[in-house]
């Protein structure tokens, strides 16, 4: 692990805001519910941060965003790829494998190849 990736560490025990939170999914122009939903959060959220495996998860999805639109072009084009099965992640769609890290990570390999040039 780099020395940024400890950087990230006192960020995810502490919990990303809500703010925060907003932002990203304001800027993926995703589905609240949907975001919830990968989140574990259930109702109206009426706490200031998240707590650590919550950050952890909204981590690894905001780098994997962030890979998507520098790989495809835009979060739009990445959103696309996501909602349809691939070969690569075992015939079924990213938006499937969101819901955990392990996913996420198989998601970011994928996307990876592709930003190498390889088949995916």
């Amino acid at each position: 692990m780099t020395s940024e990736g400890f950087a990230v560490l006192p960020i995810v025990h502490s919990g990303i805001s809500i703010k925060s939170l907003k932002l990203f999914h304001q800027t993926i122009r995703g589905d609240w519910k949907e975001l919830s939903l990968l989140l574990g959060l259930t109702g109206p959220v009426n706490k200031e941060a998240l707590n650590a495996q919550q950050s952890v998860h909204l981590w690894a999805l905001a780098e994997l965003y962030w890979l998507g639109e520098l790989t495809f072009g835009s979060i739009e084009k990445f959103r696309r790829w996501l909602s349809k099965p691939k070969r690569v992640l075992n015939n079924q769609s990213g938006k499937e494998l969101l819901l955990t890290t392990y996913g996420i990570g198989l998601i970011s390999q994928a996307v990876g190849r592709i930003a190498h040039g390889i088949a995916a």
